[in-house]
């Protein structure tokens, strides 16, 4: 494959001193470059052939691709938008644009430009997937289950629609429904920690407490770094009396991330349980230093309005 994109990067190379006004050559060198993750070249052969032609669709769509797998999502957006306008019925670019204003976190617009996308290819499952994410960061979460039941029916293989669907559903409080999507996640995919974690928090809500405890042991297994999974698994072995297991979950919480709230007060309170007065006192110590904290900063911004 390198040797592949060699060559075709050595014939554009070659053909662009004889025919410098060749869109088309432009465009083949800079994907052809960009492959091989010359990305300063490939940047330079798109802007090269938008300078000969700057109504190049096609050439318009690959740099936006480009721009976007890039991690430069504003950039992208200047030139998707460009690339919409001028090929309006192009469902893939419209996906690109809502991609990249995802990135911004623009997810009202985004969620315009998936639904531009389906307009086009209503089959569109990658489409229906982030149109489905968007909608759930803001809020829409029964439109979001919508589109992510839209993507599991047309590629039930797809396990991350599977686990988003289940995310959807936690968020209206369909907890039987979520649990049911998270197993079909991890049926595809039995080492997905964050299937595990999402698991085991929905489990633990419902009060099938054991259950979410091996759902949760699963995912702070393969990663330890996950505080969520370790947070609600301090929560489900409290809620079993288990105080010990609990306060060391929350010790390991707390280590990485010392002002965490949960952690602090269920901490300070596993602690006392056990009569553990040396352990809850820095934890309450640090409690109080918290709500001061957040005191003298809602008096500061109170005073600012």
């Amino acid at each position: 494959r390198h040797t592949r994109y060699i060559s075709v990067t050595g014939v554009q190379t070659c053909a662009l001193p004889i025919y410098p006004t060749n869109v088309a050559a432009h465009r083949n060198l800079a994907v052809a470059f960009a492959s091989q993750g010359r990305s300063a070249q490939a940047e330079a052969a798109f802007r090269a052939g938008l300078a000969v032609d700057p109504a190049s669709a096609e050439l318009l769509y690959d740099f936006g691709a480009f721009l976007l797998a890039s991690e430069r999502p504003r950039e992208a957006i200047d030139i998707l938008r460009r690339t919409v306008a001028l090929a309006p019925d192009l469902a893939e670019a419209h996906f690109n644009l809502g991609a990249a204003l995802d990135e911004i976190g623009d997810h009202v617009a985004a969620v315009e430009s998936y639904g531009q996308a389906l307009v086009r290819n209503p089959e569109f499952v990658e489409a229906h997937f982030n149109l489905g994410l968007a909608l759930g960061k803001l809020d829409r979460h029964e439109l979001a289950i919508t589109h992510l039941g839209r993507a599991v029916q047309a590629r039930p293989e797809f396990a991350g629609a599977h686990l988003n669907l289940g995310v959807a559903f936690a968020r209206l409080g369909r907890f039987d429904d979520a649990i049911a999507a998270y197993g079909r996640a991890l049926a595809l995919e039995p080492t997905n920690v964050a299937a595990h974690a999402h698991l085991g928090s929905a489990l633990l809500a419902t009060g099938r407490t054991a259950a979410a405890i091996e759902s949760l042991r699963q995912a702070v297994a393969r990663d330890s770094e996950n505080l969520d999974a370790l947070d609600n698994l301090g929560n489900a072995l409290f809620d079993l009396n288990r105080f010990d297991e609990a306060a060391a979950c929350y010790r390991k919480v707390l280590a990485r991330k010392p002002g965490h709230p949960n952690a602090l007060s269920q901490g300070a309170h596993a602690a006392r349980i056990m009569c553990d007065w040396a352990a809850a006192a820095p934890l309450e110590t640090a409690m109080l230093d918290a709500a001061r904290a957040d005191r003298k900063s809602t008096r500061l911004n109170s005073s600012h309005t």
